[in-house]
C-alpha cells in the first residue's frame, strides 16, 4: 500500500461528479460482538467478528449537475427528478423487492488519472457496485456567489447475491 494515493477520478451511474476538494475519504468499520467472562469483569477476553460498514466520503468543487442529481435523488419514480418526493417504501439495494427488483443504489467507479501515485502505486480502477447517498447525511448545496462546494457521504452495501459476499473490486 502507497503513503500517496494520488488523484482519482469518481463517477456515479457512470456521470462524472467533479472535483473533489481533497480526495476521497474510504472508511471501513467493523463489528465485534465482545466475550467477556466473571474472572475478568468487563475485560475483553476475545470477539467474534460480526460484519463490517463502508462508506466513502468527500466535497465536491466542480459539482456535476447530472451525477449529483442521480444520486440526490435516488428514490424518484425516474432517478435524477429533483422535485419529487420519491417512491415511499424503495429499498435501496432490492428497490420494490422481489417484484421489481431494480436497486436504487448504483455504482461508483474511481479511476486514477493517469501520471499520478495512483495509477503507478495504488488501484488504478476501484469499483463498488451498490452504492447510494448515506442515510441522514445532510447534503448542503450554497446558493450564493462563491464557491459551490458539496459534501457527500455515500453507503457502499454489500453484494449478498454472489457466493462470497464483496463489496467491490479493484484493479
Amino acid at each position: 500500500m502507497s503513503f500517496i494515493a494520488g488523484g482519482y477520478n469518481i463517477t456515479y451511474n457512470a456521470k462524472a461528479l467533479g472535483q473533489t476538494a481533497e480526495g476521497i475519504r474510504m472508511t471501513y468499520e467493523i463489528f465485534k460482538k465482545i466475550i467477556t467472562g466473571h474472572l475478568g469483569g468487563q475485560t475483553p477476553q476475545d470477539a467474534v467478528y460480526q460484519g463490517q460498514n463502508r462508506t466513502s466520503s468527500f466535497r465536491l468543487l466542480e459539482a456535476n449537475a447530472a451525477g449529483v442529481a442521480d444520486l440526490l435523488y435516488a428514490y424518484t419514480s425516474t432517478i435524477g427528478n429533483e422535485w419529487q418526493l420519491g417512491i415511499i417504501g424503495l429499498l435501496d439495494v432490492r428497490g420494490q423487492g422481489s417484484v421489481s427488483p431494480v436497486t436504487r443504489c448504483k455504482a461508483v467507479v474511481l479511476t486514477a488519472i493517469t501520471g499520478t501515485s495512483a495509477s503507478n502505486d495504488a488501484a488504478a480502477t476501484i469499483t463498488l457496485p451498490l452504492s447510494i447517498l448515506h442515510d441522514r447525511f445532510p447534503v448542503d448545496v450554497l446558493l450564493a456567489p462563491d464557491l459551490k462546494e458539496v459534501p457527500i457521504r455515500l453507503q457502499h452495501y454489500v453484494n449478498m447475491s454472489e457466493g462470497t459476499p464483496t463489496f467491490g473490486s479493484s484493479t
